[in-house]
């Protein structure tokens, strides 16, 4: 799922997003612009659900994702994924 993301973010971004969206927008909106099925999605939500939530202070992704579903605008979604990955990266760089 999301090849072009490393898989620790994806459990990552799951575990966060599962707490600010439905089930249904989630799966709509990586069903639609990220090219992930239906069975990918439902796995990653439920994997996100298992994981410790991050402790953060504020995270915009939920947001950003709706927006752009209701944008209808999938380089919107796609950019707002990849600059969280970004910042993720950094992060990852600082505690290593």
């Amino acid at each position: 799922m999301l090849p072009d993301y490393d898989p620790e973010y994806v459990d990552y971004l799951f575990s966060r997003i599962v707490h600010d969206m439905s089930e249904k927008y989630i799966i709509e909106i990586f069903t639609k612009y990220f090219d992930c099925s239906i069975e990918q999605v439902e796995k990653a939500i439920k994997k996100g659900y298992e994981a410790e939530r991050p402790l953060i202070f504020h995270d915009y992704i939920g947001s950003a994702l709706l927006d752009a579903s209701i944008n209808d605008n999938p380089e919107q979604a796609r950019n707002a994924l990849n600059d969280d990955f970004k910042i993720w990266e950094l992060i990852e760089l600082r505690n290593n």
